[in-house]
């Protein structure tokens, strides 16, 4: 969901399995690259549904998981 007063997108994660939920405020989608392998691969695996409105903003977060998925760029990774 995005809100565009706060340009704020919140996240909504569900574990069907588990029926463990998780709502993520981000303000920018670059902070997507601190989240955990887990969260970028569930992401990844259950694209983002979106209002017409937001079909920008939802590509836009959509195509940096599509990136850290594919560069294995998580908060699990560093450099040495």
């Amino acid at each position: 969901m995005y809100n565009q007063s706060t340009a704020e997108v919140v996240i909504s994660l569900f574990d069907k399995k588990t029926g463990d939920s998780r709502r993520i405020s981000v303000l920018d989608p670059m902070w997507l690259v601190n989240f955990s392998k887990k969260d970028i691969d569930c992401w990844f695996y259950s694209k983002i549904v979106y209002e017409k409105q937001d079909k920008v903003q939802a590509q836009q977060y959509q195509k940096l998981v599509n990136f850290c998925y594919a560069k294995d760029v998580n908060s699990g990774r560093y450099s040495s």
